[in-house]
């Protein structure tokens, strides 16, 4: 069963600058988390560079906890999206995996995100914890990130 999340921002960058921004190291990074939602400390790129197809990331969290990302969409500079996996804190518990996309979209001189994470639960069984991680924590999570990249834009 997947549950997808969306959330919706408004960047003062061209789609070119924000792609670049995202598919970097320093994007990776920016991502701050919320509550249970760790932020990520470290970004080790393991063959390829972020912008290839099937390279593949060691990421860790704020709080200790790793995981590792695949990119899996390339499409500069309006779609990116990889899948995270192998998470090693207790959510491995409750989703095999999560694929993240970001699609953007040219408003004048800024850019329209719509920005999605599909978590795949293990089970149908962890729905009652997985809904309210998912539309609570994690998206104040993303809302957040997206108030940290609206202010790398302004810079």
């Amino acid at each position: 069963m997947e549950i997808p999340i969306r959330e919706r921002a408004r960047v003062p960058a061209t789609p070119e600058r924000l792609y670049e921004h995202i598919t970097s190291v320093e994007g990776f990074r920016s991502f701050p988390g919320w509550g249970p939602i760790p932020g990520i400390r470290e970004v080790t790129v393991e063959g390829g560079t972020l912008l290839d197809v099937g390279a593949r990331t060691r990421v860790v969290n704020s709080d200790g906890s790793t995981h590792r990302e695949v990119v899996r969409i390339v499409e500069p500079p309006y779609r990116y999206g990889i899948r995270i996996h192998d998470l090693d804190s207790a959510f491995r518990f409750i989703v095999s995996h999560v694929d993240e996309l970001w699609e953007l979209e040219r408003d004048g001189d800024h850019t329209r995100v719509l920005r999605t994470f599909t978590f795949a639960l293990r089970s149908r069984a962890w729905l009652p914890v997985a809904l309210p991680l998912g539309h609570g924590a994690f998206r104040a999570a993303m809302r957040r990130h997206h108030r940290v990249v609206d202010a790398w834009a302004r810079g």
